[in-house]
């Protein structure tokens, strides 16, 4: 699959996701606006090369219900501080769906991850334009087999453009909520890759334990912030970061 296929394709999806919700019924579609300081920026057992200098993440959602699961659009931007060598942003679309299958809530979806001329995390392509990683993932929540509030997601990351390696990449996220305290512990293992992950074979490379606080604004508005111990066990590097958010939920 070309990029340019790649790009219409993840285009084509959220023109579909936006028509349906534009000829939803009030009350069926969900939005929300959520604006992120993160003082680094950590993915998948790396980091950005601005390292510790802050960036902004907006992110918007929507999702409608189709029958019991549902449709989603996500438009996540990353802004960093900018130098000669690197642009430090990033925008990522993603569209996806979810069903519950009893206590299991499975989900999958696309992610079109999009850099700058030379991004962040790879070396700028032969033709120095826009690079463009695309993935296919799938997914199961079965926390609430053992824990009604228990969350324990699996989801497994498929390249499908955009890394030479077809990197796949498997994490299981584990929460679990005490009032208004979340504690949560992220594993990451990457399949062999040594151009995108660094490895050679099957490793882990994201061990990240984390806790946050949550703080009701209204109905419909809320604020948190967490603190992130970020471990990759192939490299030994240890990055602790924090993040300050908002989020706004409208169901029009």
């Amino acid at each position: 699959m070309t990029r340019y296929t790649a790009l219409v394709a993840g285009l084509g999806l959220a023109v579909g996701v936006s028509a349906l919700a534009r000829d939803a019924h009030a009350g069926d579609v969900d939005v929300a606006l959520d604006f992120t300081y993160a003082s680094a920026h950590y993915w998948r057992g790396g980091q950005a090369p601005a390292g510790t200098n802050g960036f902004v993440q907006p992110t918007l959602d929507v999702s409608h219900p189709v029958g019991d699961g549902s449709l989603g659009l996500n438009v996540w931007y990353m802004a960093g501080p900018k130098d000669e060598a690197k642009d430090n942003s990033e925008i990522d679309y993603t569209v996806s769906g979810s069903y519950p299958l009893g206590d299991v809530a499975v989900s999958a979806g696309v992610i079109d991850y999009v850099f700058p001329v030379g991004p962040a995390f790879r070396a700028p392509n032969d033709q120095d334009e826009q690079g463009h990683i695309l993935e296919a993932y799938a997914g199961a929540d079965v926390g609430a087999l053992i824990d009604p509030d228990l969350g324990l997601a699996v989801n497994a990351y498929m390249n499908l453009d955009g890394d030479e390696d077809d990197s796949l990449y498997i994490q299981t996220a584990v929460s679990y909520p005490l009032g208004h305290l979340t504690l949560g512990l992220t594993l990451g293992v990457a399949g062999e890759s040594p151009s995108y992950y660094g490895v050679d074979s099957t490793a882990l490379v994201d061990v990240s334990p984390n806790v946050a606080f949550d703080i009701p604004l209204g109905d419909e508005a809320s604020a948190a912030a967490a603190f992130t111990i970020a471990i990759n066990p192939e490299t030994d590097a240890i990055l602790p970061f924090f993040t300050i958010g908002t989020t706004y939920n409208w169901n029009p």
